[in-house]
């Protein structure tokens, strides 16, 4: 899991079960984050009335972010806490409705991404930024998005990796398709 991540909840997938919990031996009882995934979150009602679900999402795709984005960029604080333990018995769908939602998501927030809590290191950002494309550069692939799109994502994703053999991998396996 990726140091960047803070969440607690047990996910059913169609690979079995998989565990996303926080440190036993922590004593925060709160981490603060930029984003939430909408498996389970609760805002105040002043919160609420400042900030609407974007219904330009259509469905059940980055609206949670773009929910949270919104909220942070508000100036309140995303948190999220280890004494509730979720048990999610669904894996969600990454589809063409999850790129179309990712590209939206992207558009819209593309002039502050990547963001994070406190200062992120050069290389923290980049690494954020590649995890992100490799992961679009796959579902995309997958699901056999238009070759434009896929084309212009990976050359982004050349520019962060220009000379490593994960870069060629992703763009043999679009080669082969």
């Amino acid at each position: 899991m990726s140091s960047f991540m803070r969440c607690n909840f047990i996910h059913h997938t169609g690979k079995g079960i998989e565990n996303n919990l926080l440190p036993v031996n922590s004593n925060l009882q709160l981490f603060e984050v930029v984003v939430l995934d909408g498996v389970w979150f609760c805002c105040r009602k002043k919160v609420w009335e400042k900030v609407r679900f974007d219904e330009s999402y259509g469905g059940f795709h980055f609206y949670d972010l773009d929910f949270s984005m919104a909220v942070f960029e508000k100036g309140y604080h995303n948190q999220v806490t280890h004494q509730v333990l979720i048990e999610h018995f669904s894996s969600g769908q990454m589809d063409g409705k999850w790129i179309g939602a990712a590209l939206l998501f992207n558009k819209k927030w593309k002039k502050v991404l990547p963001v994070g809590i406190g200062n992120m290191k050069d290389e923290e950002t980049r690494f954020v930024k590649k995890e992100a494309l490799k992961n679009i550069l796959t579902v995309c692939l997958n699901y056999k998005q238009d070759s434009f799109s896929w084309y212009t994502y990976w050359f982004k994703y050349f520019l962060l990796a220009p000379f490593r053999k994960e870069t060629y991998s992703v763009l043999w396996g679009k080669m082969k398709q």
